[in-house]
């Protein structure tokens, strides 16, 4: 009877013990991904305000490339990506 008692009282704390993990786990994995968002969220962010920049640019007169020149130093972009952005900004 004792042994009984024991296994389930060592069955309850097992059980205890996974579902305080679990939750642990859901808390961590709900804070990261609201990292991952924030992070989503700035990043598109920067590419709308660098995007307003080229029709900047471009309503000033700016050439195609004077204008990707321009986009470079402004936003520590390389030249694929401000090329990217003007073609994005153009359509």
């Amino acid at each position: 009877m004792e042994i009984l008692i024991t296994v389930r009282r060592m069955s309850l704390e097992n059980s205890d013990f996974i579902t305080i993990l679990l939750t642990a786990l859901v808390l961590i994995l709900f804070i990261v991904s609201l990292r991952v968002a924030e992070s989503i969220m700035k990043t598109s962010a920067r590419k709308d305000e660098m995007i307003r920049k080229v029709w900047k640019y471009d309503s000033q007169g700016k050439e195609r490339n004077e204008t990707i020149e321009r986009l470079i130093p402004d936003s520590s972009f390389r030249e694929r990506e401000a090329e990217y952005l003007y073609g994005r900004a153009m359509k």
